[in-house]
């Protein structure tokens, strides 16, 4: 059975990107909400705000809120740039001239909690590649420009530094749609193909981790397979490409879901039945029992975020893979259900149930939740009430009426009112504080000042650099903005170190040490300790430090081995 192309596709005419170090950033930034008009009552406060009545929704993204507008002449989502308002706390920021793409919720949990789109530029097939600082505000432009040969269209994801292209090439001749997979390539400072191959005719980009792409490919007559890619460079050769055994898939049938799970494993669904391979294996795993929904649109009837995925199968049952360990939770009426970064929650007969991926725990709440984070979540009931819910402490009030509501942090919610306008609620600092579990940790800084603290027991910890910020959160995402006076009523608990776990080592030595705790360090005493101990890619987590911050720490017992880290 033929499976290539018989025309050589040149990498789509090869890609040229510029050097990282070229930079560019729109200064925006966040102001303060605008508001028509202002309620106070016990313990909140709403406001009607001065937007647009041509603004779209409000929606959620991560731990952030945002509503869109479309440019004049365009009608519900033909249009593929919008103008988006950011909003967060009592600030917002405006960003013209965004792709849609940006928005996409499988894409930001890919990206990390990154912002990153395609701006297709006013020269023929050049783009750049632009990213929305969510803790600034402000938009960046991260390369500049990007060309790409006869493209009608280019996606991004990224890990880290290293970015990955999907493009789509111009259709010919009635065929179908070619796309191509490319790599960043810092070494040469260009996107390249993955593995010079003669070109399958479409290439879709499902999944990255790290050099490696999980990959669904699209042939001439209709007919799809899953390829692994990995641009990594092996013995002076570059890059791979490997097919994962039994997935051909006949032109009326498909795959969808396919994302990476730990160890370079994946898992997808092929015919509507959920499968896992691990490469080197002779075939995927069927799991028979468990399939997607085929009675609602695929889109709706799953969800993914890094390594976990949920989906709801023909009877609206909902079910969770944890990185490939399955639980059924129950139905989720009407097939409704959001998974998010550390917890997800469903439509129950009686209301709504949350799960809380951090600490195990269920909670059912006796409304429809559309948003939760960080111990809060906000919801409508059958009356059209909009309600805020600390479900730690398991305090509930209505802050309005209307539809959609979401959160940008725990103190601050927005909706769309009855009458069609956009409002939000700040909810009194003391009051939220006050019902708080004592060892919540959180993240926080106020609009005016750039300075991140951790919330923690009582207490702020200021975070020195972005280097101790990222040990302890994966993205800008978790910032959440409090007033001055909220923030100065915190107490101090001094300067915030390294997470448990964190490599760090001094400019002037090469030993490496791993932080113990807040407290000590401890010498990793060789590489094969660090390989056995941190896995294969442990350099790359390593930080650099000045040395004099190792005294910070005192130093603990040595790692020579897994029987020395807990």
């Amino acid at each position: 059975m033929k499976r290539f192309s018989p025309l050589w596709f040149l990498v789509v005419g090869l890609v040229f990107l510029p050097s990282l170090n070229n930079l560019t950033a729109d200064p925006g930034g966040w102001k303060p909400l605008q508001a028509e008009r202002v309620w106070r009552h016990d313990g909140f406060k709403v406001q009607r705000l001065a937007l647009s009545s041509r603004a779209q929704g409000p929606f959620s993204l991560g731990d952030n809120a945002y509503v869109l507008e479309e440019p004049n002449g365009c009608v519900g989502s033909t249009c593929d740039i919008v103008d988006v308002t950011l909003l967060k706390g009592e600030s917002e920021a405006d960003i013209e001239d965004v792709s849609r793409e940006a928005f996409d919720q499988k894409d930001f949990a890919e990206n990390e909690g990154r912002m990153l789109f395609m701006r297709p530029r006013a020269e023929t097939d050049r783009y750049d590649v632009v990213e929305v600082d969510m803790s600034t505000g402000a938009e960046k432009t991260i390369l500049s420009p990007v060309s790409f040969a006869v493209s009608m269209g280019v996606d991004v994801l990224s890990h880290g530094n290293d970015y990955v292209f999907n493009m789509e090439a111009a259709k010919k001749n009635g065929a179908i749609r070619q796309a191509a997979v490319l790599a960043y390539n810092h070494a040469e400072g260009e996107a390249q193909s993955f593995f010079d191959h003669w070109t399958l005719e479409r290439e879709e980009l499902n999944d990255i981790d790290g050099t490696k792409a999980a990959v669904k490919t699209i042939f001439a007559g209709g007919e799809k397979e899953i390829w692994l890619m990995d641009s990594a460079i092996v013995d002076g050769y570059r890059g791979s490409m490997k097919v994962v055994p039994g997935t051909w898939t006949e032109k009326k049938e498909d795959i969808v879901g396919l994302h990476f799970l730990s160890g370079g494993r994946i898992e997808f669904f092929r015919n509507f039945t959920r499968h896992t391979y691990k490469p080197g294996d002779e075939k995927p795993l069927v799991f028979d029992q468990e399939q997607v929904s085929w009675f609602r649109p695929i889109q709706e009837a799953y969800q993914i975020n890094g390594t976990r995925m949920a989906w709801v199968n023909e009877k609206d049952e909902l079910f969770l893979s944890d990185d490939g360990k399955v639980k059924k939770l129950g139905v989720a009426k009407g097939g409704v259900f959001t998974l998010l970064d550390d917890k997800l929650f469903w439509d129950t007969v009686s209301g709504s149930s949350i799960l809380n991926f951090n600490n195990g725990a269920s909670v059912s709440l006796k409304y429809k939740i559309r948003d939760a984070q960080d111990g809060v979540a906000v919801g409508v009931n059958d009356n059209g009430e909009i309600l805020f819910h600390n479900y730690d402490a398991g305090k509930t009030m209505v802050i309005g009426f209307g539809t959609n509501p979401v959160l940008s942090d725990r103190s601050h919610a927005f909706w769309r009112g009855l009458d069609g306008r956009i409002y939000t609620a700040t909810i009194a600092a003391l009051k939220d504080m006050s019902t708080a579990p004592v060892a919540a940790v959180r993240a926080a800084r106020t609009p005016e000042d750039s300075t991140v603290y951790l919330l923690q027991n009582g207490k702020k910890y200021e975070f020195p650099d972005e280097e101790t910020y990222f040990s302890h959160f994966r993205s800008w995402s978790s910032v959440q903005y409090m007033s001055q006076r909220q923030l100065d009523l915190i107490p101090d608990g001094g300067t915030m170190r390294f997470a448990k776990g964190t490599l760090i080592k001094s400019v002037d030595s090469p030993r490496i040490y791993v932080v113990g705790s807040s407290e000590d360090i401890r010498w990793v005493t060789d590489s094969h300790a660090a390989l056995q101990v941190f896995g294969e890619r442990w350099q790359e987590r390593v930080i650099e430090i000045p040395a004099n911050r190792l005294f910070d720490y005192k130093i603990g017992d040595p790692v020579m081995g897994e029987r020395d880290w807990e």
